[in-house]
């Protein structure tokens, strides 16, 4: 048949096909960018991703307080004419430049000793599950050490009693080692694959409530820490890198809030590092940490070196956070009896109040629980925190 002898009807049908095909066409390669674009949004899987273990063992302490003591308001008239205060300790750098720097001017709160009379303050942080989040400004008024939002104290430091040895300064070291049947730290003090589950409480216009965690995992050298919770949104800070002797040493760290992402590459090869939320590549400092794993390497440095740990010694560190590197410089405060989901722990409190540009944290030390992190505030201004408490501990 001739084109000339087709009828309307074929030509009709040949037309519909051949627009039916466009269009099938440019479904498929609408499709094909979309695949695309998504493959950039989201970076692509780990290399060598460390496998979830199987978290079999709770972890129980090895001394509680079952009564703690409020410290009287003022102190008594001494019997017999006080000992001269020891001088103020000096400032541990663990940073890049390996310089400490001065104490604080006032007067440093004296050490903790096992002899002195029993005085365990409640911890002004610390909180139950079945308390509601405090207000920012009300909250931690007993402790040792100002916070981002709190005064300053003189208090003396709680003190541990005879009886309670093994949560001690001076027994750390050993209480670190053997905290629970668990499972046991390897020959540099690194735990093995642990899990903290928290109550998240804090303030964000208004009280919030929620669950938290910090999974610590290990494969080797290599490690992973993340810490993450739900409260108003979702958020999650991660911390990829490899063991490096007694330091954690990263290779990426991760903000996640909501499905917002921010990152931090440390390029050992090149020895830079570069940031997601500015342009700039600087070289790599040593020792560099980021705001997830310093809380596994504050609880590294109280296992290898518990005779670092006095009141008003300061610590600090290089930190890396999507926006920049800055230092967190940390103060002891002193020891705190937290309350947990596990019951009431003397702990070391550590603080970094932070700035009007920076993230304040301040961290608990529980030596009777391998010195793990039992409680953990970040404060993101002078009302806005968020305060994780201990509710269970396990381990592999």
């Amino acid at each position: 048949m001739s084109k000339a002898a087709r009828s309307p009807t074929q030509t009709a049908g040949r037309l519909a096909w051949r627009q039916a095909l466009a269009w099938a066409l440019v479904v498929l390669a609408l499709h094909a960018l979309l695949l695309h674009g998504l493959g950039k949004a989201f970076p692509a899987a780990e290399s060598r991703r460390i496998a979830e273990p199987v978290f079999v063992h709770l972890l129980v302490p090895t001394a509680r307080v079952s009564k703690p003591v409020i410290a009287p308001t003022r102190n008594p008239a001494p019997a017999s004419p006080p000992s001269h205060s020891p001088p103020p300790a000096p400032t541990l750098s663990l940073g890049s430049e390996g310089q400490g720097r001065a104490p604080s001017p006032a007067t440093p709160l004296p050490a903790p000793k096992a002899s002195a009379p029993p005085a365990a303050p409640m911890a002004g942080g610390a909180s139950t599950p079945s308390v509601p989040a405090p207000h920012p400004q009300a909250a931690d008024q007993g402790s040792a050490t100002p916070g981002a939002s709190r005064p300053a104290s003189s208090a003396p430091a709680p003190t541990a009693d005879a009886s309670s040895s093994a949560t001690a300064p001076a027994a750390t070291s050993r209480g670190a080692q053997a905290s629970s049947p668990a499972g046991q730290a390897d020959a540099l003090g690194w735990p093995p694959g642990t899990q903290l589950q928290y109550v998240l409480s804090g303030y964000y216009r208004g009280p919030l409530h929620g669950e938290g965690s910090l999974n610590w995992l290990r494969d080797g050298r290599s490690y992973r820490v993340e810490l993450a919770g739900a409260a108003l949104v979702s958020f999650a800070y991660t911390s990829t890198g490899h063991i490096d002797g007694n330091w954690l040493a990263p290779d990426s760290y991760v903000e996640r809030v909501f499905t917002r992402r921010k990152t931090v590459i440390f390029n050992r090869d090149h020895n830079t590092l570069s940031f997601s939320a500015i342009s700039t590549v600087m070289p790599l400092p040593s020792h560099l940490q980021d705001s997830a794993s310093i809380f596994m390497q504050l609880a590294h440095q109280l296992t290898m070196r518990p005779q670092d740990f006095r009141v008003g010694q300061h610590m600090a560190f290089e930190v890396a956070r999507p926006t920049g590197t800055t230092t967190w410089d940390f103060i002891i405060a002193g020891q705190d009896v937290v309350r947990t989901g596990i019951g009431s722990l003397l702990c070391w409190h550590l603080s970094h109040p932070g700035d009007e540009h920076g993230l304040g944290a301040e961290v608990w030390l529980a030596p009777a629980l391998q010195n793990l992190p039992v409680q953990i505030r970040l404060q993101q201004s002078d009302e806005n925190f968020l305060l994780f408490t201990l509710r269970q501990a396990r381990q592999e």
